[in-house]
């Protein structure tokens, strides 16, 4: 069928001359060495489908259950169709009357070198008489965008009729059918989710969400994978031409009806399997009038799968990377387009977007495929083998290398050629890293450790320890920023907006003001009290003669006493104060240990043995200088005794506010 989105952003973005040479550009596939990464089309795919990274959204009326979100009864919203009964273009919005709801907003997230448009997809059931919405907005120059409504979704069309929006047009960007085209480059989104009921308890159960981002320019080379040449996947033949009403339309319910069967033979679950009208049934979007809406074929596919199929669209780069799906035994379904002369062996003289199932390759390379728009009756066989660079160009040219990718939850998906264009497992998101930013903060101090060639240790972790993560903050968007947790900081971007260039897009934490104060920063000026932190300063957590964080209280430079904490300036005197859990000082032997510098900003000492390491980033890690990772020292040094592995040891322990130091004298 014909599709809305043609590359026709590009047209009215830069006129008719202009379009026609980037289109060109666009789709022309070079080695990669020969264009700078900047200038190389690239493909992002965000996704969040377990409990652990929905934790990160901010919930209002939502509740975590199981691996997903559904409406939480004790705090449901209240609404009204914005449009009332019969007001929406001669049907409802919604359902036409009164309803509940709650909302999610996700983390932003920030492709490494923006994105031009983005594709919002998503996993739900919907039970009777709920539905879904999904928006995003995009981070342009210095100013967030609108909310786009990327779709009105449900599976049952009884409450509501699933739709798109039209008529979303404006100075930032359009929202063609499902696909955000923006008039300049964004550097980050971030998602809304509303979950709708018009008779609770029944609740829509929200599994998956994900958003395609696509930075446009040429596409890079990528090296066919042959080891799917001559590989074929037994995917069901299906038409679309037996059907009456679908014969100029179903192309991409009946490629969802044959990856479904495949499914239910190939992972033994028979209720999987749906007919070619059903999935045209549960595709249709009135608003489009048509069943081309990708997002919706992705949903209808994942809630026929009863929550076992994860389903979204991405976009690809190159036929190499379907290779790699194809070795992994999973069929993708891709758009297509072409004029006559331009893709040999077609059913069909032309289309102006047409989806069809790639189930193999032959042994020379060529796209075997499952072709909807073949008609058995006139002998043409919906197996269907195209010319692999004439099939290539008509996908990357139709759809900018549209893609469904469906497989059972758990499927050992392909991780060779991946890129960042599909989605990692959960234990790999997990330990991604929420902003290209924050990727670069890690790498520049632990990317050797990881390596094993810096001959230290960490300077933040091997990883993040949380999913990117939205916190209150007062001068965040809506209030939140972005942060995210690694063993050793918790790192922020609170303006999205800010130079990206800057040492301090990127914030640390203040953890240790945090743990001593038990106040808790939600804002610069504004913090949510809790207890001071019961946990030792230093070693095991079974340290019962340790200090912890709130005996520092009494002697920190916190809680507007910085000035009446100031120490005198020891420089090139011992260091031979102890301290333990009760608040008690007392004296020992120094070890060794001197004062080499004075700290004036809040008036402390700093030892040698810290001092040394500070300034030497081969020792520490710090690149960026210490203050960026420490902050200010808000104590004196202190030897305490705490137990490592068991074993009662002296330490010196100094506070800084972002992280404490520790010292032992038999491991320097």
């Amino acid at each position: 069928m014909t599709r809305k989105y043609n590359y026709v952003n590009l047209y009215s973005r830069l006129g008719a001359t202009a379009w026609l040479m980037t289109l060109l550009f666009t789709t022309m596939i070079l080695p990669e060495k020969s264009i700078r990464a900047a200038d190389m089309r690239q493909s992002y795919l965000w996704l969040n489908a377990s409990a652990e990274e929905f934790k990160g959204w901010q919930l209002d009326g939502l509740q975590i259950a199981n691996q997903g979100l559904q409406l939480d009864p004790a705090h449901l919203k209240s609404g009204r169709d914005p449009y009332g009964a019969g007001g929406y273009q001669g049907g409802n919005y919604y359902n036409g009357g009164q309803y509940s709801y709650g909302e999610a907003v996700g983390p932003y997230y920030s492709p490494a070198n923006g994105f031009d448009s983005a594709v919002v997809s998503w996993n739900a059931q919907t039970p009777a008489g709920t539905w879904v919405e999904l928006r995003i907005r995009a981070l342009v120059g210095q100013h967030w965008t609108r909310e786009y409504v990327m779709g009105i979704w449900t599976s049952d069309n009884g409450t509501v009729k699933r739709h798109s929006r039209d008529g979303q047009a404006d100075n930032d960007g359009q929202v063609l059918t499902d696909t955000l085209l923006l008039k300049q480059r964004a550097s980050a989104f971030q998602v809304r989710a509303l979950l709708f009921s018009a008779n609770p308890p029944a609740t829509p159960y929200l599994s998956l969400v994900a958003v395609s981002a696509v930075h446009d320019g040429a596409n890079p080379y990528l090296a066919p994978d042959k080891s799917a040449w001559g590989r074929e996947l037994n995917v069901p033949e299906r038409s679309q031409q037996l059907y009456s009403a679908g014969a100029d339309e179903w192309c991409s319910p009946t490629s969802d009806s044959m990856a479904l069967a495949y499914w239910a033979a190939t992972a033994n679950r028979s209720a999987t399997d749906q007919t070619v009208p059903t999935a045209a049934t549960r595709t249709y979007d009135w608003i489009y009038k048509g069943n081309g809406n990708w997002p919706f074929n992705t949903a209808f596919v994942a809630a026929a799968g009863g929550g076992t199929l994860e389903s979204y669209v991405t976009r690809l780069l190159s036929l190499s990377q379907v290779e790699s799906w194809i070795g992994k035994g999973v069929p993708v379904i891709t758009s297509i387009s072409f004029q006559p002369g331009q893709l040999d062996g077609t059913p069909i003289p032309q289309s102006g977007g047409h989806l069809v199932l790639i189930r193999g390759f032959d042994r020379a390379g060529n796209v075997v495929t499952n072709d909807p728009a073949a008609d058995p009756r006139k002998g043409q066989p919906v197996r269907t083998v195209y010319n692999r660079a004439q099939f290539e160009q008509r996908w990357l040219e139709a759809s900018g290398g549209m893609a469904y990718l469906i497989y059972p939850q758990g499927w050992n998906i392909p991780s060779n050629q991946r890129g960042t264009s599909w989605a990692a497992t959960i234990s790999e998101r997990l330990g991604a890293f929420g902003d290209a930013a924050i990727e670069t903060i890690w790498a520049n101090a632990d990317r050797a450790v990881a390596a094993g060639s810096a001959g230290r240790g960490w300077l933040w972790g091997p990883q993040p320890r949380t999913a990117a993560r939205l916190e209150n903050y007062t001068e965040g968007p809506n209030g939140m920023r972005l942060v995210q947790y690694f063993d050793k900081s918790r790192m922020e971007i609170t303006r999205p907006q800010g130079d990206r260039s800057s040492q301090w897009f990127v914030t640390n934490g203040l953890l240790t003001v945090e743990l001593v104060t038990g106040q808790i920063q939600q804002g610069d000026t504004s913090f949510r009290a809790t207890n001071p932190a019961q946990i030792p300063v230093a070693g095991d957590a079974d340290s019962p003669l340790a200090p912890t964080y709130a005996t520092f209280r009494g002697l920190a430079s916190v809680e507007g006493k910085q000035a009446e904490r100031r120490a005198s300036n020891r420089v090139g005197q011992a260091v031979t104060a102890t301290l333990n859990r009760n608040g008690q000082t007392g004296q020992t032997s120094p070890n060794g240990v001197t004062i080499a510098s004075y700290e004036n900003t809040l008036g402390h000492n700093i030892p040698n043995v810290f001092w040394g390491w500070m300034n030497d980033p081969a020792r520490s890690g710090l690149n960026q200088g210490w203050l960026y990772a420490l902050g200010y020292p808000i104590s004196e040094a202190y030897w305490v005794q705490v137990n490592l592995s068991g074993k009662p040891t002296m330490v010196l322990v100094q506070l800084f506010e972002r992280r404490a130091l520790t010292y032992a004298p038999n491991n320097p």
